[in-house]
């Protein structure tokens, strides 16, 4: 692989980084939890799982600006859905900010 693919990885790595920082962080603030799943379980997974008060239960798709979301993980996010799960997908730290307000 090339030194500036790799570098936009990097970059792209870090981005996706804080923008789940940002999730857990919002979380902690309203008591709640923020679990990072581990794809090794399941292929496609969502990246987090949010507990927060009142029961809610959401799981958060991050992604890096211009990520697009894979087959596998179009299909959890389906599945989920159709048990009754809310599934997000959030790209910016902003997108997080308008998460957390649209459950206050």
């Amino acid at each position: 692989m090339s030194s500036d693919f790799n570098k936009r990885l990097q970059t792209a790595t870090v981005r996706e980084i804080k923008v789940e920082d940002h999730l857990r962080e919002g979380a902690e603030a309203r008591d709640g939890f923020c679990l990072k799943l581990n794809s090794a379980w399941y292929v496609g997974i969502p990246d987090r799982v949010l507990l927060l008060p009142g029961g809610l239960v959401v799981f958060v798709e991050t992604k890096t600006i211009g990520g697009v979301v894979s087959g596998k993980q179009g299909w959890w996010h389906r599945r989920l859905r159709a048990l009754g799960f809310r599934v997000e997908i959030i790209w910016t730290k902003q997108q997080v900010d308008e998460f957390y307000a649209s459950i206050a």
